[in-house]
């Protein structure tokens, strides 16, 4: 299957740290547990911290970074894509976020955040990705 993180060139997401300017406003708007941006550590039963936070697909990715992605971009982030077994995927409570290891992740594409949210449908119909 193929999942979707927002990552820089070193591999973190944007949750990672407060180093950023990205980074401080995602803190402080997303880690709610009664909001729709529910951090990971309230969404999901058990933290498996040899995985990272993604989406299975990109509606829900551009949902979660909605109105951040001039930031995310300006910072360095981008959208990439990996095709993982789907057995090596945890699902939030939620439904809105996923966790996979990265480390058995086969990279398949990286694509600047700033210029995702135009190519959706196009990607959507090369990945086959269903409209959530």
């Amino acid at each position: 299957m193929y999942v979707f993180r927002i990552e820089n060139k070193s591999g973190s997401g944007p949750y990672v740290g407060k180093s950023t300017g990205v980074s401080r406003l995602l803190h402080l708007k997303h880690w709610n547990p009664h909001s729709y941006h529910t951090g990971c550590f309230y969404d999901f039963d058990k933290i498996d911290y040899k995985k990272v936070c993604g989406f299975e697909s990109i509606d829900r990715c551009v949902r979660w970074f909605s109105g951040f992605f001039y930031q995310l971009h300006k910072d360095g982030y981008f959208l990439s894509v990996y095709e993982v077994a789907e057995y090596d995927v945890d699902y939030s409570k939620s439904g809105h976020q996923i966790m996979f290891r990265k480390c058995f992740a086969k990279p398949v594409e990286k694509i600047e955040s700033i210029g995702f949210r135009k190519k959706r449908k196009v990607l959507k119909e090369v990945y086959c990705v269903q409209q959530v």
